[in-house]
């Protein structure tokens, strides 16, 4: 989710990762299924409203119960992938709404005691990082949570990835422009 939609990120189909955590590869489908859910069970105590950054097509919201979490807002820059989630798992409780760029983060209503952001942070440069977390925390109650999830390229992710770039219909290698690493996460953030 950066300040001007990636041409990389835009030539992603509508709905793509949806229909990969469906019915995709079973491997590629649990790996999402359950990062999803590990990032829903971070986001523990009484029920809550949570704000998921760079929603893309509503699919962790799309798991996360009313009762634990009885207002959801999903944001993204795609307006098409904003329309998919709508159209597919807006509710009373829960709507999707298009960003044009980061910065209108602090302009949303504050009031969330959750808030996630899953594989967006290294799509964005630390400008947009900074950017990212400056909004996050207006919206967030205090004492609220931010909970983000990026790839880990001192892992075996580099390799992954280089075998997702020759199988996959999604070429990550344009898209990855700031990479962290279990060593470097801290300092960089």
């Amino acid at each position: 989710m950066s300040d001007g939609p990636s041409r990389e990120l835009e030539q992603i189909p509508v709905g793509h990762y949806h229909r990969v955590m469906e019915g995709g590869h079973p491997v590629r489908r649990a790996w999402h299924l359950l990062k999803f859910q590990r990032v829903l069970d971070l986001c523990d105590g009484p029920p809550g409203a949570l704000l998921d950054v760079g929603c893309f097509a509503g699919s962790l919201l799309s798991l996360a119960p009313q009762d634990r979490f009885p207002r959801q807002l999903g944001v993204d820059i795609l307006p098409e992938q904003v329309a998919f989630a709508t159209q597919h798992f807006g509710t009373p409780y829960r709507s999707f709404q298009h960003l044009a760029s980061l910065a209108e983060l602090g302009q949303l209503p504050g009031g969330f005691d959750h808030a996630t952001c899953v594989e967006v942070i290294e799509h964005l440069t630390p400008a947009e990082i900074r950017t990212l977390f400056l909004g996050v925390a207006r919206a967030l109650v205090k004492g609220g949570h931010f909970i983000l999830s990026t790839p880990n390229y001192a892992s075996t992710w580099p390799v992954l990835e280089l075998l997702l770039n020759r199988v996959s219909d999604v070429d990550y290698s344009e898209q990855h422009i700031t990479k962290f690493t279990f060593f470097n996460l801290k300092r960089k953030l």
